[in-house]
């Protein structure tokens, strides 16, 4: 990935606060000669807290999720503090006017996958991203890691370019 992005124009990189998404900016920046800035704003999906520490196929941790996945279109539903449709759907709001407003266009984003689909879909169906469209974004556009995306701010309008394209691992 970083040997693709050195072929790209980027001007300014910026990338999720968590551990992996830090690493990969790190390379990234290093290999095109940029440095980044970190956000919360591009973290992934919260989920309850009360799952950390539980093995992830246990039946405590699957209950746990059957309830949240129930309830993810619920308005106002937590199960605890996790995030649900509502919540992602604003902070992908917020991250896309984040990256609006910088000096420049070029910029590149280093998130995860659950969070960047839905950050796509708000892009690019706007206030009109709802639940009935996130569960099928979700559903139907899966992404890899390392995948590449490309979206672009036309006047106010985000179009979609490119998407979860492999072609620098061929």
């Amino acid at each position: 990935m970083a040997e693709r992005c050195s072929k790209l124009p980027i001007r300014h990189i910026v990338s999720s606060t968590l551990a992996r998404a830090q690493e990969t900016a790190e390379i990234i920046s290093k290999k095109v000669g940029r440095s980044f800035e970190s956000s919360d704003l591009l973290v992934e999906y919260r989920r309850p807290s009360q799952q950390r520490g539980l093995v992830r196929d246990s039946d405590e941790s699957k209950n746990i999720d059957k309830i949240v996945a129930d309830n993810f279109y619920t308005s106002g539903y937590h199960y605890s503090d996790e995030e649900n449709f509502q919540y992602l759907d604003k902070r992908a709001g917020e991250a896309l006017k984040f990256l609006s407003s910088q000096k420049t266009n070029e910029i590149l984003v280093i998130t995860h996958g659950l969070f960047l689909r839905i950050m796509i879909g708000k892009a690019v169906f706007g206030d009109s991203f709802d639940p009935k469209m996130c569960q099928n974004v979700l559903n139907h556009m899966m992404t890899n890691n390392t995948g590449l995306s490309i979206l672009e701010l036309d006047g106010d309008q985000w179009i979609l370019r490119t998407f979860n394209d492999h072609a620098h691992l061929g």
